[in-house]
């Protein structure tokens, strides 16, 4: 692979990084979502053109001990600012309510109430509707049988997706893997000593952005059965790239990928039957009415924590409160849209030019427009596509490393 092209992709990835962090600080921080989803499509489009991207595990490569003396003391670093972030905000509905909700649904199934799971929770806001989906709550049932606070889940989520990143990385002596671990230690620094982001403090998200890096490399793998559980993982818990769906399986049939199609199939819908087998439909009866919720909710959030909808790469602010019906429709017209789009785009180039990594850029575009229209961007929601766009760039610079010395 060219150089040029691997360091380009990096440097759209820090862009990106650069966009849910530190730019947020800047005066005229109201034109970042914009800046987001144009450098997101310049990045799907970039794919696009990039040779096919492969895995590589060499185990040389793995277990190269600068990588694991790095990743040790990074974590031990994180174990320690993130307990001081745990220790200053105990798990309470007052500051948040997913998590207690998430502790309420896991009790509940480790008691052997499965088909209770999904029942109204009363002594949370008088009654509120459970509305997480299997694989985000899961996780967090290890806290309750090992008697830990359930955020170190959502820490060691990310730590799951910075070792799988690290990993690829090559050779210390690589411009480009320096120029990688200094994008990645700047995100990390950001979760850990900014204050509003909220991700360790009162969230979930790290499971979901374990999930969304375990995906790239499912799709870079091409494994069917790898590639279904993984993307499988990403729909019971955030499902964002349901809307790529409908996309890449038109890519997969002009194309004849038979195999690769019915196998990844056949690997989803038997996740979702264990799903309704353990839980019934009530998880996917809310998943459907969830649309509705997520606007009534943004209203809520508009009247009560307006700050929520400026400091954000989202772009909410720009329709306000009053136009909130409007953007909901225009993310499911565009989430729907651009990737059939772009897959007819790429169609139509694939009779003069070659198309490569096509799953990988439908699904970076769904993603991308995704959180640019997202219905109330929670900044904390942004570190799944900063993390996506960085695994991505990683592999592809683990092809052509060019070294300092």
């Amino acid at each position: 692979m060219p150089k040029s092209t691997a360091y380009l992709l990096l440097l759209l990835a820090g862009i990106q990084a650069w966009l849910c962090t530190y730019a947020l600080w800047l005066p005229w921080s109201v034109g970042m979502p914009i800046l987001f989803l144009l450098n997101g499509c310049l990045f799907s489009f970039l794919l696009t053109n990039t040779p096919t991207l492969t895995l590589r595990f060499e185990i040389g490569v793995l277990l190269s001990p600068w990588k694991w003396i790095l990743l040790m003391v990074g974590m031990v670093y994180s174990y320690q600012l993130s307990r001081i972030i745990l220790d200053s905000t105990p798990v309470a509905i007052e500051h948040a309510d997913m998590l207690p909700i998430i502790q309420v649904m896991g009790k509940r199934f480790l008691s052997g109430q499965w088909h209770q799971v999904y029942a109204p929770i009363a002594e949370i806001w008088n009654g509120i509707q459970p509305i997480y989906l299997p694989a985000m709550w899961l996780p967090f049932t290890l806290a309750d049988i090992l008697h830990f606070d359930p955020r170190w889940v959502t820490v060691g989520g990310v730590w799951i997706a910075v070792i799988a990143i690290v990993l690829q990385l090559k050779h210390w002596r690589s411009i480009g893997v320096w120029l990688a671990l200094a994008i990645l230690g700047i995100v990390l620094w950001w979760l850990h000593l900014e204050t509003r982001n909220n991700l360790f403090r009162l969230t979930e998200e790290g499971v979901v952005i374990a999930y969304h890096v375990l995906l790239v490399y499912a799709i870079v793998g091409r494994k069917p059965i790898v590639l279904g559980l993984a993307l499988s993982a990403c729909l019971l818990s955030r499902y964002v790239l349901v809307t790529a769906i409908p996309a890449v399986f038109i890519w997969w049939v002009w194309h004849k990928e038979r195999r690769l199609l019915f196998r990844t199939a056949a690997t989803v819908l038997s996740c979702f039957l264990l799903t309704i087998l353990c839980f019934g439909f009530t998880p996917f009866v809310q998943m459907l009415h969830i649309p509705v919720t997520y606007v009534q909710h943004a209203g809520r959030v508009w009247q009560d924590h307006p700050e929520y909808f400026q400091y954000t790469a989202g772009m909410a602010a720009l329709f306000g409160p009053t136009r909130i019906a409007l953007q909901h429709q225009l993310l499911l017209i565009m989430g729907f849209g651009l990737p059939l789009v772009f897959v007819g785009y790429m169609l139509w180039r694939k009779s003069q030019h070659s198309i490569n990594n096509a799953e990988l850029s439908v699904a970076t575009l769904a993603i991308t427009v995704f959180y640019t229209l997202v219905d109330v961007p929670y900044l904390y929601l942004y570190y799944t596509p900063v993390f996506w766009y960085l695994a991505i760039a990683v592999i592809a610079l683990h092809k052509s490393t060019s070294k300092l010395l």
